[in-house]
Parts: C-alpha cells; sequence; structure tokens
C-alpha cells in the first residue's frame, strides 16, 4: 500500500509531530511519501489514499486548495473527505456546530469591513481575554 500524506513546500524544519506516526505506517508496511498538495508534478492515482497532514499554506489560496481536494477525491482515496476540507478550512463551521449543540469557545464573528469597539464588544461579553483571528487560516498563524 501507498500513501500520500499531503503537505505544503515551506513545512519547517521543526515540524516533527508526525514522526511516531510515520515510523507506525511504515512498521505495517506501507509506503508513505510526503508531496506537496499544489505540486503540478504529482500523480493523486499513483497513491492508494491521501491523508492531508501539513498542508499550511492553504489559507492564502484557499479556493484552489479546495479544487486540489476535489481533484484527489476523484482520483484516489481522500481520507479528509472533500466536503469536509471545504467546510472545515472556513473557521465558520464552529458557528454550525454551535448552532448543534456542540460546545465551543464563546465567539463574536466580525465581518470583513466592520470596525467594532473590541473593548466595547469584551466588556459586554464580561471578557477580560480575547483574541482575533481570521476565518481562514491554517495553525496559529495570523
Amino acid at each position: 500500500m501507498r500513501v500520500a500524506l499531503a503537505t505544503c513546500t515551506t513545512l519547517p524544519d521543526w515540524e516533527v509531530d508526525d514522526h511516531p506516526f510515520h515510523a507506525a505506517v511504515a512498521a505495517l508496511g506501507i509506503e508513505v511519501v510526503h508531496p506537496a498538495w499544489d505540486d503540478p508534478g504529482v500523480d493523486w492515482s499513483d497513491f492508494d489514499a491521501c491523508l492531508i497532514r501539513t498542508t499550511w499554506d492553504y489559507q492564502h489560496r484557499r479556493e484552489e486548495y479546495i479544487a486540489w481536494a476535489d481533484r484527489v477525491a476523484r482520483t484516489t482515496t481522500l481520507l479528509n473527505p472533500a466536503p469536509i476540507v471545504r467546510w472545515n478550512t472556513c473557521k465558520r463551521y464552529l458557528g454550525d456546530l454551535e448552532d448543534r449543540g456542540v460546545p465551543t469557545i464563546p465567539t463574536i464573528w466580525i465581518d470583513r469591513g466592520e470596525a467594532p469597539d473590541l473593548p466595547s464588544l469584551m466588556a459586554r461579553e464580561g471578557w477580560l481575554r480575547g483574541f482575533l483571528k481570521p476565518i481562514v487560516g491554517a495553525t496559529a498563524r495570523e
């Protein structure tokens, strides 16, 4: 079996979290390859499956990334289903979860172009601390 663990070309050297996973998969006799999701030279049909792992640069090209997931899902088993990738690459999915009764971090959604009075918003909610995050982002960047 040959599995692609999709990554990005800018993966930092310090990223070692997946090493135990790589060893466990290799111990099962599964060949693991780490192609960059946006490498045009990769033939995704060469793999028995693809698992999205460290595609940490998608946030600047979300639509291209979603189109990639759709293409991969048509050529091999994408273990992160493309519709879930589309849904999960925008943080508004957290609101969807909350609407379904899943406990989430209290959130105020601020739309692009709005200029809210952040101290007033936080005081209204009774928050002493908070942080701003874009609705499309990977890891803890931006």
